[in-house]
């Protein structure tokens, strides 16, 4: 019998490179990952702790998707998971992508408060592991 590891099957894609997310920053919406012969996806979002000065606040995540390659017909596919910062704490938030479209790309929002405002960072990234390959094992690309 053949022996797999447990990545084999598995191709990851970063869709948001690691940044800081400031307060009252533009929402960040990540590069599309083109899910052609993959049958699921995970999205996983990165939060570091929030900088000095910030009281508080929550970043949503979400996994937008589309059908056409250019990301013109981009929307909400209604997956989100919610972050409520606590000081010191960091998170991993991952989605598991229940829909059927072929392009998806991480989105984040934030709602800091406190401190001064425009100036209150957490570094943040979004990354999609794309699984059940139609044929495997899959070649990583970095």
């Amino acid at each position: 019998m053949p022996r797999r590891d447990a990545l084999s099957g598995t191709k990851q894609v970063i869709s948001i490179e690691a940044q800081s997310l400031a307060e009252n920053a533009t929402a960040l919406t990540g590069s599309l990952v083109d899910r052609a012969g993959f049958e699921g996806a995970v999205a996983e979002f990165t939060i570091g702790t929030l900088a000095a000065g910030v009281t508080g606040g929550t970043v949503t995540c979400k996994i937008y998707h589309g059908e056409e390659s250019d990301g013109s017909d981009l929307a909400d596919s209604e997956q989100s998971a919610t972050y409520t910062f606590e000081a010191g704490k960091k998170a991993i938030k991952r989605i598991l992508y229940a829909g059927i479209k072929r392009y998806i790309a991480c989105y984040i929002d934030n709602g800091f408060t406190g401190g001064d405002a425009g100036t209150n960072t957490a570094i943040v990234a979004g990354n999609i592991m794309l699984t059940h390959p139609r044929e495997a094992p899959v070649t990583q690309t970095y």
